[in-house]
């Protein structure tokens, strides 16, 4: 039994110099064809195939291998097991000359040898030119004819050309999937039970040259934040003109999922939309409302804004009437919706236009409060709080001696307090939650630090996970003291819609636990990829 390839064709070499050396003694042997040969080496026998209708195609057609003579037509047919399924061969009687192999008969070996070659190619991961040079110096040699001579042929791939792009004013639209963005996570994690697909959408500007953006759609499957995939993408020079057409396909194909569930594992799982993650001007653009310098801008309460120098919403002892689902649908507030339409969203069965949209404490919290309020220390706010030169420097010499101490669990290391206009969400979150308190310490006066670690203590509560109801009840109570104090502190004209936000944002723990598993972190860090 010959095992590989390289062996049998070493057989067949040695077979051929064998009918080179023996072509006398071969010739002498050739009888009429209507005559049966009796060769004591077995080599040579007739054929029962008239000689008038004996081809090329039908011998080959009939099973048999043979010499087939150009000049005489006479046809030699070796009976040898290695020739018969590699070999066919021209001899030549009158010169006596054997040639070599012209053409290999074995489309099996062939089909091989390119399935061998294509593995190797995406084992490998060798570049196309770097392929097609190798097929290139292969098709030189005749055993190699059959094989192609582009790569692209090889694989079996298709054209690198995009297709299925879809038009979303005033740019183009991809879908890749959430069915498949599902299908690929559960091949890498195990999840038991309901499918939970967090959702987050934002915009993302691709230079600082031109208005060039992206508006990706992406998802990952709850609690397993590191394994995010991308259902579509939006390009263009300007955002999408309708926010229904841009989410139409993921509409639709949710809708089906949350409808009729997926088939895996010989089994239909049950999927749901969890949440959809955005900051304020994204989830008004979706939501199809206010945005956030509306007065009524605000997804869970329907209070109504001021206007001093700019909008805002003075703390109000007594709660608001809070905003549900059917109010959005029945249009409860008209001022709070924009144009005539509603939100596609509505579509998706136990999706809650309220409940399942949080409020993103990366971008109401850190980038909203946090920032602010570190602003107004250094020089935009009332004259009461804004610290001296010496102070502010007091500030960053106590953060540069805390950067030691920061461990690689955070991914960046503090610095100065003046740079805080560069400072990105996690340095902001990382001066909320735990060097704040330091670096603060003897720095501002009492009122204002104990008012900071209003915001302190209640964040560090509702970013914990499993905390009893007590604890929970006291972070809201903080605080709603927190944006009471803001406004003795700093001036009601500066409650944004992110200071009045806090007053909500314990809410969402009930429903989805730390506000770590509904924040728009993990969708951030995605968009480098």
């Amino acid at each position: 039994m010959i095992r590989s390839y390289r062996s049998k064709c070493r057989k067949i070499q040695e077979e051929l110099e064998f009918l080179n050396n023996n072509r006398a003694t071969i010739l002498n042997s050739v009888k009429p064809l209507n005559e049966p040969v009796l060769d004591t080496n077995n080599v040579l026998k007739s054929s029962s195939v008239p000689s008038s209708n004996l081809t090329k195609s039908n011998v080959l057609d009939s099973g048999e291998n043979y010499i087939f003579d150009t000049k005489q037509k006479s046809n030699i047919f070796i009976e040898n097991p290695i020739v018969n399924q590699c070999v066919e061969s021209t001899y030549d009687i009158t010169n006596n000359v054997g040639t070599s192999p012209t053409t290999y008969n074995f489309k099996n070996d062939s089909e091989r040898l390119k399935l061998n070659l294509a593995n190797w190619a995406i084992e490998r991961n060798f570049a196309q030119n770097t392929v097609n040079d190798l097929l290139s110096i292969l098709k030189q040699h005749k055993c190699f004819e059959e094989i192609p001579s582009d790569c692209r042929t090889l694989l079996s791939s298709s054209s690198s050309k995009t297709k299925d792009i879809r038009v979303v004013n005033p740019g183009n639209y991809y879908h890749f999937g959430l069915k498949r963005g599902i299908e690929n996570t559960l091949k890498r994690v195990k999840i038991e039970g309901n499918i939970k697909v967090v959702v987050g959408i934002d915009g993302l500007p691709l230079s600082k040259s031109s208005s060039s953006q992206f508006w990706p759609i992406l998802a990952y499957l709850d609690p397993y934040k590191g394994y995010i995939f991308l259902i579509g993408l939006y390009h263009g020079h300007k955002k999408p003109a309708d926010s229904n057409d841009f989410l139409r396909h993921f509409i639709e194909e949710a809708e089906d999922l949350v409808r009729n569930g997926i088939y895996l594992d010989n089994k239909i799982r049950t999927v749901s939309i969890h949440s959809i993650c955005a900051d304020a001007p994204a989830k008004s653009f979706i939501m199809k409302i206010k945005g956030h310098t509306g007065y009524f801008s605000c997804t869970r309460c329907l209070a109504e804004g001021e206007h001093v120098g700019s909008t805002c919403f003075p703390f109000k002892e007594s709660n608001c009437r809070e905003r549900t689902h059917e109010g959005y649908i029945n249009k409860s507030q008209e001022k709070h919706h924009v144009g005539d339409s509603l939100s596609d969203l509505i579509r998706i069965p136990g999706f809650d236009m309220v409940k399942s949209f949080p409020l993103d404490y990366m971008h109401l919290v850190a980038l909203g409060v946090m920032r602010k309020l570190i602003h107004f220390w250094l020089h935009k706010g009332p004259l009461t709080v804004r610290l001296p030169s010496w102070k502010i420097k007091k500030i960053s010499t106590n953060l540069m001696f805390l950067k030691s101490a920061i461990t690689n669990d955070f991914v960046l290391k503090p610095r100065l307090i003046q740079d805080v206009s560069h400072w990105k969400a996690t340095e902001l979150r990382q001066f909320l939650i735990y060097t704040g308190p330091l670096a603060l310490k003897n720095v501002l006066n009492d009122k204002v630090y104990n008012h900071f670690m209003f915001l302190n203590i209640a964040m560090t509560i509702l970013l914990s996970s499993n905390i009893d109801e007590k604890l929970l009840n006291y972070s809201d109570k903080l605080l709603k003291h927190f944006v009471k104090k803001f406004e003795e502190i700093y001036g009601s004209k500066y409650i944004s819609h992110n200071v009045h936000g806090l007053l909500h944002i314990s809410q969402d723990y009930k429903r989805y636990g730390s506000l770590d598993f509904c924040c728009c972190f993990p969708f951030e860090n995605h968009m480098k990829i």
